[in-house]
């Protein structure tokens, strides 16, 4: 008979209460006897402070480490439904358009055979709904970065995502820059030679010379999609660093006083590890 829980008598599965997700796990390699978890981490190996943060992640979120292959899943049925409507919708608006030349031109005859000249028909001009949302959209952007241009790249990224979502054009790289991929992505066992840091979406922002971030170069690497690093330097420019799948990595480099902050994207718990590759003395 296995284990139940000593909080609400529920089976224990994967050293964790089923039910009220009460842990009972041996954590010896990740606390010492009368030392607490920041003393602990300050001296960890970089294995082991990986550890002590993805065993803070509930075990409902870990699942979606594993890939990013169901979202993508979903994300494909929902785009081929909609296409599948659209394109339901344009045969319908054919048909009501053939009908509604054929009725007309039955008034007309009718008209001419009353010995009644048909009057013009007048044609109406119809836009896209979408398309209009788009153009407003776009016009907001321009005068969004006119004046606030440190949210230029953050607000072109977002315009890129609306059109490649709701009318299926890629214009990636119109509103910002495609970077090169310097050889990456770099395999796991490749990164493990690098040391690393973590920064997540409730972490707040760090600031490299400080918080163990040290300047340098660095590949960073996203948890899991929909999540952006923002860079900002000491003058001010903000650069956006954006990730849009899993373990999607990106060359940076970091010097004194950026300040460096990991968001959400789609509003659930992220994060993003970096791993120094070149240690610059600053």
């Amino acid at each position: 008979m296995g284990k139940r829980c000593q909080v609400c008598d529920g089976p224990i599965v994967d050293g964790r209460c089923k039910y009220c997700g009460m842990p009972y796990r041996c954590d010896a390699e990740l606390y010492h006897l009368n030392e607490d978890r920041s003393e602990h981490y300050r001296h960890a190996s970089a294995k082991v402070r990986k550890a002590m943060r993805e065993s803070e992640i509930p075990l409902p979120d870990r699942s979606r480490t594993v890939s990013g292959t169901t979202k993508t899943q979903n994300v494909n049925a929902r785009k081929t439904k909609n296409q599948t409507v659209k394109a339901q919708n344009i045969k319908t608006q054919d048909v009501r358009k053939q009908t509604a030349k054929k009725q007309t031109a039955a008034a007309q005859t009718a008209r001419t055979y009353a010995g009644k000249s048909p009057a013009p028909a007048k044609k109406k001009k119809r836009k896209s709904k979408k398309a209009v949302i788009f153009w407003v959209i776009l016009a907001g952007v321009v005068a969004l970065i006119e004046y606030a241009p440190e949210y230029a790249e953050r607000i072109g990224y977002e315009i890129e995502n609306f059109v490649s979502d709701e009318l299926g054009i890629d214009i990636t790289g119109i509103f910002s820059e495609k970077k090169e991929d310097y050889g990456l992505p770099l395999s796991q066992e490749e990164l493990a030679e690098y040391e690393s840091f973590y920064i997540d979406t409730d972490a707040g922002t760090c600031v490299a010379g400080e918080n163990e971030i040290i300047p340098g170069e660095y590949i960073i690497e996203s948890g899991w999609e929909a999540v952006a690093l923002e860079i900002t330097e000491p003058s001010g420019k903000t650069e956006t660093v954006k990730f849009d799948k899993a373990k999607q990595q990106e060359r940076v480099e970091l010097h004194t006083g950026y300040e460096l902050t990991a968001v959400s994207l789609d509003e659930q718990y992220n994060y993003v590890a970096l791993y120094q590759i070149q240690q610059y003395d600053e």
